[in-house]
């Protein structure tokens, strides 16, 4: 089971390999991509009930993130979510065998290096990736600054 967070901004996404769906092991996962990549204003997901969950809830609230559901039937909403799944199982189809990790490992690096724009300067696309997040970083500690822990 997968967990798949997807930055709209960007329409990059981070993919966390998880046993079950609790509010608890979603929570973990968050953090872990959160404390990398920055605090979010606004959280959507759909109606899975460790999204719903007070424990969830009081996560996003404590460190001030908005949390909206989407609608099932509305495609722009569902949509990037959706795209990104296909993207995902047809990623991991062309991994070949071997573990799930490295099979991951593999497709993300993948994939970051198609996402990324393509330029024939001396710049690597990790170091692109990188200084990308480093400027998300310091928008969210220059606009944000009480948004600075993950509670």
């Amino acid at each position: 089971m997968f967990l798949l967070i997807i930055d709209a901004l960007f329409k990059l996404m981070d993919i966390h390999c998880v046993n079950s769906a609790t509010s608890s092991v979603t929570i973990d996962m968050m953090r872990s991509t959160l404390a990398s990549d920055g605090l979010p204003e606004t959280v959507v997901s759909d109606y899975g009930s460790h999204f719903g969950s007070s424990e969830f809830r009081s996560f996003l609230q404590k460190n001030g993130i908005k949390h909206t559901t989407s609608a099932p039937d509305h495609f722009s909403t569902n949509g990037l979510i959706e795209r990104a799944v296909q993207t995902f199982k047809q990623g991991m189809k062309k991994q070949g065998g071997g573990s799930v990790d490295p099979k991951l490992a593999r497709f993300l690096l993948s994939y970051y290096r198609a996402s990324l724009p393509q330029s024939n300067s001396s710049k690597s696309s990790p170091g692109w990736l990188a200084s990308m997040f480093l400027c998300i970083r310091a928008s969210c500690v220059c606009n944000q600054p009480d948004k600075l822990s993950l509670c």
